[in-house]
């Protein structure tokens, strides 16, 4: 498609142009979309969670009025008097079965949420149920009667041997008033077993398919409420379950953010321990990895630049900026399309920058506020970097100005480089750590900033890339001298394979590669280490190597620099 021509080589500059600039706006923008994304899918999570848990309680405290209902009903006291009292005769103990069993109608599943309704005397004898084959049984050892006859009662959810279900019993005592008027006494208990039906349809979402989970374990770690909400489901219940997220619900403790739930599927999820009910209960969704988000984006981005490369190759020998043949304006070419470009960069990259501070301000939690941080930091090391390159290029390669320079206190945004490469180090297990200098705490640096952590990031990043295991450290030191400036000492160390003596000046040099490991295969263009030493050369400092084959590395860059007391108040 391109030769070697003038031609050619202006649509091979303004081609690659076009994918740096589109790859260096997309890649913060991908990053914040990340991040929104995982603070949106959690809060959804969370308050689906609340509204389901205020739905339960809702339903219990429900069934526990119907039953109190039920037991100040006039049907209710006629029919425990007729059984109580011996001289009731049978045909008036029918008739006011037959009344109450009216009244209860309305509050008996599919109308109500109970099941079964029955009264027992004080000996524990059914001497009423709704259930006729009930009646005449004694359930003194049950525990509803032990703790119904003396005050309000709801047993824990449990699964019923005999039913071979989920089931739920309330009780309350009745109480008659004494022959004489005076104060009413128990004579008995009426209880009710809920119809869990309707709890399940509770925990069920409109659209199953495309909505979170949310279910119900009791303290055994058995479903209460199935997770399915299909009857074609192939699992069967009743069945217990033991996934982190349900085992850190029971000890009332914050789910993973990833765990495998009873069918060792990946999913996140938000769970409640309602400690009144003995019951956890837990909304979780199937979990998308954020990789296949970031896929879709790199395709979306490819396919929005392909018209656009197509037209830019169409268009770049046309362009008058591109048709320069002496070195004079070839250079004013470079400065006019760099400033172009540059101006088109910047533009949304501010946007970038200004949404990550909206971030910042935002409801996150520690890790989602460090990685907005490092993105923040990343950013606006771009934008400063973008901006001295623009007048690097308008100043010809002359010294840099008054103006480039900046004072600055050095910890924090060293800090914060490093941890932009915290995945990197994570990805092979290393550790990172940062030692700054407490005297920096209250002095400011006047130093080209975007050069010195252009120059460290290089460092690190070779750092991260041949280093296999232990961890990196990065040194700053401050020794005061006089006439108010300061010898700053940057050190970058590492636990890699180290450098031969013979290697360490050829390693400076452009495009010098050391031999790679045949397992470790080296992609880098030998680059880095050769712009990190004209860098230090652009900051008046020194770049130095100590390491010794099998000990690691330690890479020195030291340079003066005026100081000055920080205009902040520091804690």
């Amino acid at each position: 498609m391109f030769g070697t021509t003038p031609q050619a080589s202006s649509q091979r500059q303004l081609l690659v142009a076009i994918w740096v600039a589109a790859l260096l706006i997309s890649l913060p923008l991908f990053l914040f979309n990340f991040i929104q994304r995982e603070h949106q899918e959690q809060q959804r999570l969370q308050d689906l969670a609340d509204h389901k848990k205020q739905e339960f309680l809702g339903w219990m405290d429900s069934i526990d009025v119907d039953l109190l209902r039920l037991a100040h009903l006039p049907s209710t006291n006629a029919s425990l008097t007729a059984s109580v009292l011996a001289e009731q005769v049978h045909s008036d103990l029918d008739l006011n079965h037959h009344f109450l069993n009216e009244t209860l109608e309305s509050y008996l599943s599919p109308f109500g949420d109970f099941l079964e309704v029955f009264m027992l005397n004080s000996s524990g004898d059914v001497v009423y149920s709704s259930d006729p084959e009930q009646i005449g049984k004694n359930k003194a050892s049950r525990r509803y009667f032990i703790q119904g006859i003396h005050a309000p009662y709801i047993q824990n959810v449990y699964h019923s041997v005999t039913l071979q279900s989920a089931a739920m019993t309330l009780a309350r005592p009745l109480l008659l008033p004494s022959p004489d008027g005076g104060h009413q006494h128990k004579v008995g208990v009426i209880a009710a077993r809920a119809d869990l039906e309707k709890l399940r349809q509770l925990m069920v979402s409109a659209d199953e398919e495309a909505s979170p989970r949310s279910y119900l374990v009791n303290r055994y770690n058995f479903f209460i409420t199935p997770p399915e909400s299909s009857p074609d489901s192939e699992l069967v219940y009743p069945r217990a379950t033991h996934s982190k997220g349900v085992n850190s619900c029971l000890r009332n403790r914050p789910l993973p953010q990833v765990y495998l739930d009873h069918k060792d599927q990946k999913v996140r999820g938000v769970g409640h321990w309602l400690p009144r009910h003995q019951l956890c209960l837990v909304v979780e969704e199937n979990y998308t990895s954020g990789i296949y988000l970031l896929l879709q984006q790199l395709l979306g981005l490819m396919a929005l630049l392909l018209p656009f490369s197509l037209a830019a190759w169409w268009l770049a020998p046309r362009l008058s900026f591109f048709k320069s043949n002496d070195a004079a304006d070839k250079n004013r070419v470079d400065t006019r399309f760099l400033s172009l470009i540059g101006h088109e960069i910047r533009t949304p990259l501010n946007g970038i920058i200004g949404m990550l501070s909206l971030l910042q301000e935002s409801q996150l939690n520690a890790e989602q506020r460090q990685q907005a941080q490092v993105a923040d930091a990343s950013a606006q090391q771009l934008l400063n970097l973008l901006n001295h390159l623009i007048a690097r290029a308008r100043q010809g390669g002359e010294p840099a100005s008054v103006e480039e320079m900046q004072w600055i206190q050095l910890n924090q945004p060293l800090e914060l480089l490093l941890r932009s490469f915290t995945w990197a180090a994570e990805k092979k297990g290393l550790s990172l750590s940062f030692q700054g200098d407490p005297q920096l705490e209250s002095l400011e640096v006047q130093t080209q900033l975007t050069l010195l952590l252009q120059l460290v990031s290089n460092l690190l990043e070779n750092a991260a890339k041949f280093t296999e295991k232990g961890g990196i450290e990065l040194e700053v030191s401050c020794e005061l001298q006089a006439a108010k400036q300061a010898r700053i000492t940057l050190t970058v160390r590492d636990t890699g394979p180290g450098i031969a003596p013979q290697d360490q000046d050829k390693i400076f040099q452009p495009f010098q590669r050391l031999q790679p490991d045949p397992h470790h295969p080296v992609t880098s263009l030998g680059l880095g280490l050769a712009i990190s030493k004209e860098l230090a050369e652009q900051l008046q400092g020194q770049l130095e190597l100590h390491s010794k084959p099998g000990q690691g590395s330690q890479f020195m860059l030291t340079f003066i620099a005026p100081v000055r007391k920080t205009s902040r108040n520091t804690q």
